[in-house]
């Protein structure tokens, strides 16, 4: 596999050499993404329940993204304020505590990733940016997916499937965008890389927290043109 290098893609604030590094990552390489799909239909009808119950808060950081036009909403399913989503929402809160990368990174220090139910409004577009590190990556399982939906990966554009995950490096730069009339909703993971070992996963938390490297590391950091904390 290739090692990670400078890219014109791949820019993150913080940078952990030597992990596997490519836009894309085959789903088949996660035990976990089978027992997310066979549940789609459950997770989606929690979601879509929720939906209806009450507007969804906008992502922090997200006009940005979007600048101004359109809007994309959270519904918080593990990590800081999390508690209601995962009240109205228990068997998708279930399945989340089941996937030890993602619940550990939700629960760590200083937020550096989390799960959302992500909805991106008709006519949405995000900017490309890239996420803050590439210690994590991040799976999108389709729950509503309307036409003339997509994401950009690095140089490569894929397409939601309802009822499938995809699972890309957000340190790589990304753009999602919905051209349709319908809202797009997916559920979103942050989990650490499965390459970085568990032991190192508090640490690489607290690094990500204060303020990524030391100066005597400021050669591995490689500048990111977007920061914010969540992903799409």
């Amino acid at each position: 596999e290739a090692r990670y290098e400078a890219k014109q893609y791949q820019r993150p604030f913080h940078l952990v050499p030597g992990l596997t590094s490519r836009p894309w990552h085959d789903t088949r390489h996660f035990p976990w993404v089978s027992t997310l799909e066979s549940k789609w239909e459950r997770i989606r009808d929690e979601a879509i329940a929720a939906l209806n119950r009450e507007v969804w808060p906008p992502v922090r950081g997200q006009v940005g993204l979007t600048m101004g036009k359109g809007i994309w909403r959270e519904l918080v399913m593990l990590g800081e304020g999390s508690e209601y989503g995962r009240e109205v929402c228990p068997e998708t809160a279930s399945l989340l505590d089941a996937i030890l990368a993602a619940k550990a990174l939700g629960e760590a220090k200083g937020s550096c990733g989390n799960a959302i139910f992500a909805l991106l409004a008709p006519g949405t577009t995000l900017s490309p940016h890239c996420g803050p590190t590439n210690t994590r990556l991040t799976c999108h399982l389709g729950l509503r997916v309307p036409p003339s939906c997509g994401i950009r990966v690095g140089s490569e554009e894929r397409c939601w499937e309802e009822g499938k995950c995809l699972i890309f490096d957000d340190s790589w730069e990304h753009e999602v965008w919905n051209n349709s009339s319908e809202q797009r909703v997916v559920l979103l993971i942050n989990f650490w890389h499965p390459e970085l070992p568990h032991e190192r996963w508090t640490e690489m938390a607290e690094e990500i927290y204060d303020g990524f490297y030391d100066d005597d590391e400021e050669e591995d950091v490689v500048e990111n043109n977007e920061h914010d904390h969540a992903k799409d």
